[in-house]
């Protein structure tokens, strides 16, 4: 696929993070999931994308050191999010540890998952 559009897509996910992780705590009532926890799930899942995406946009042929920058970057834009919240919705939105640390986890998961079938992939040619 043409690099452009991985770009692209890359740049309007992240105003899509961007709106979420900064809108006002009720203009999303209409689609609250009344599930303990879920908001710590959406914040796993939402990383974990983003970090998928990322290195799907990013992904360069023996650059090993590109999982490292996509977790720092994915947990450093987490730590913006969770600091901008209180400051631009002041009273309604504030600094969460456990966001961050669900952020954190989602995008580790990611290059986990993305470790052990590069992995399992290197041992079943390996077989062959």
């Amino acid at each position: 696929m043409n690099p452009w559009v991985r770009w692209t897509l890359c740049c309007v996910y992240t105003g899509l993070v961007t709106v979420l992780s900064l809108l006002p705590s009720g203009a999303l009532d209409k689609v609250s999931v009344p599930i303990p926890g879920i908001d710590k799930v959406a914040h796993f899942a939402m990383y974990a994308v983003y970090a998928l995406l990322l290195a799907w946009t990013a992904r360069a042929p023996g650059h090993r050191g590109r999982w490292i920058l996509i977790i720092l970057y994915c947990t450093t834009y987490g730590l913006l999010m969770e600091c901008l919240q209180p400051l631009l919705n002041p009273g309604d939105r504030q600094f969460s540890i456990a966001d961050m640390g669900a952020n954190a986890l989602g995008a580790c998961t990611t290059w986990l998952a993305g470790s052990l079938k590069a992995v399992t992939c290197h041992c079943q040619s390996r077989d062959s």
